[in-house]
């Protein structure tokens, strides 16, 4: 009865060892995720010559898999990711040269087997909170140069000698401050990103200084408290997008002034009490996001940055909307979440050319006639605006060129009439059902 079956689920189950596969030839997907007391793979899984997916995952008491599980050569995803006891693999764990997928987050894996190196078809090998991994094997160097590897909460001894990273190798992509002081200054200065996500970094390396052709910085770090006094003259002269995430952040550096060549700017800091202005000197500006729950006025100078095509701006007690914001006449794209429903009024004028426009307010209860005038729009979003019950049929249909409508979690809960007098429209939302 097994002999044709093509995927079996046994996830979640008290299995403490996985059945005989010798009648199970034809399987293609085989899940065993969260078995929580499974200790043993039987020997025949190596006869699944027609597997292509095996899920693991979660597997907590499982330390070890047979060898014979080197003989699956059509699989092309194998997830151990979560297995805690998971201490090591096969030796000829590369024989799977069709592996695309293969994770081994949050094992004890003590050492990844130099045959990983022959498994081309990887996109990437997630290493993150490895605790007990050692040194990688040399056929895995350029793996590390090409950001393939994924290794946040991974202890720097995963670096040993067998990886010499003072060679001259090309690392464009950074995710460990670590893995600085391993570069030599040619390799430094070809790193063009570096993201930072550690939730207990307080102060910013100052090693990042080595970094002097940067393209993009981001930063998420929960007790980063301030930038670093360095973030000025021609330090980062190069970098064009900058993204900080902290909730420990209270004030920005004037010396952000310096960052000419920036384009992209992210700030979700929550405690962010007031936005610099020398944000208003970077003239080239082109996507400006901030999300903060202190803030309560928009600074006028919002209107200086003419090269803005995008603006999004999530702030809890902000109370009114700056005149200014109609100077951006190169606005494509405006996303505003808001408590206070008065913030954006009949008299707020909004930039003409607008194509895009998403307004998130819970006690907003109708739309400003700034947004109907809006004759260029092709995008509209009221997502979360759950008083307005229904959008005035005579003043949308004046949104001839609308190609979106999103009115999802408002309390519109049928078609407008309106929509008929809408003929380029093409998708509706309404109460998280897609008309199209």
């Amino acid at each position: 009865v097994f002999e044709k079956l093509k995927v079996l689920d046994l996830s979640s189950t008290d299995l403490t060892r996985t059945p005989d596969f010798c009648n199970f030839r034809c399987l293609v997907d085989l899940t065993l995720r969260r078995c929580e007391k499974l200790t043993s793979v039987h020997r025949s899984i190596g006869e699944l010559k027609s597997l292509v997916a095996l899920d693991m995952r979660t597997c907590t008491l499982l330390e070890e898999l047979p060898d014979t599980i080197c003989n699956l050569g059509s699989i092309e995803v194998l997830h151990l990711g979560w297995c805690a006891k998971l201490s090591s693999l096969p030796e000829q764990i590369g024989n799977l040269r069709s592996l695309k997928e293969l994770s081994l987050n949050d094992t004890a894996i003590r050492k990844v087997p130099a045959s990983v190196g022959q498994l081309t078809c990887l996109s990437e090998l997630p290493l993150q909170r490895c605790k007990w991994l050692g040194p990688l094997p040399d056929s895995l160097t350029g793996w590390f140069s090409s950001g393939k590897l994924k290794m946040f909460g991974t202890p720097l001894r995963m670096i040993g000698d067998e990886v010499d990273l003072s060679k001259e190798v090309e690392v464009r992509r950074v995710s460990s401050c670590m893995v600085l002081d391993f570069l030599s200054d040619k390799s430094c200065k070809a790193v063009r990103e570096f993201y930072l996500t550690d939730h207990m970094v307080q102060e910013f390396p100052h090693s990042i200084i080595r970094l002097q052709n940067l393209d993009i910085l981001s930063l998420k770090c929960d007790q980063l408290r301030a930038l670093p006094a360095w973030v000025k003259g021609r330090r980062l002269e190069k970098l064009t997008e900058l993204e900080i995430e902290s909730k420990s952040l209270k004030n920005l550096p004037d010396t952000i002034e310096s960052l000419e060549g920036l384009k992209t700017l992210k700030l979700v800091c929550e405690n962010l009490e007031s936005l610099p202005d020398a944000i208003e000197k970077l003239k080239g500006l082109e996507i400006f996001e901030f999300a903060t729950g202190k803030l309560e006025q928009l600074p006028q100078w919002i209107g200086s940055l003419r090269s803005l095509r995008q603006l999004k701006v999530k702030c809890s007690r902000i109370t009114a909307i700056p005149d200014s914001i109609k100077q951006l006449e190169g606005l494509e794209k405006l996303e505003l979440q808001i408590d206070n429903p008065t913030a954006l009024s009949d008299s707020t004028t909004l930039p003409k050319k607008l194509n895009k426009f998403s307004l998130s307010c819970k006690d907003l209860k109708s739309l400003p006639d700034c947004v109907w005038s809006l004759r260029e729009l092709q995008e509209l979003s009221l997502r979360g605006c759950s008083r307005i019950e229904a959008p005035p049929d005579a003043k949308l249909a004046q949104l001839e060129n609308l190609l979106h409508l999103d009115l999802s979690q408002t309390g519109v809960n049928k078609i407008p009439e309106s929509i008929r007098f809408l003929p380029k429209l093409r998708f509706l939302r309404i109460a998280d059902h897609v008309v199209n």
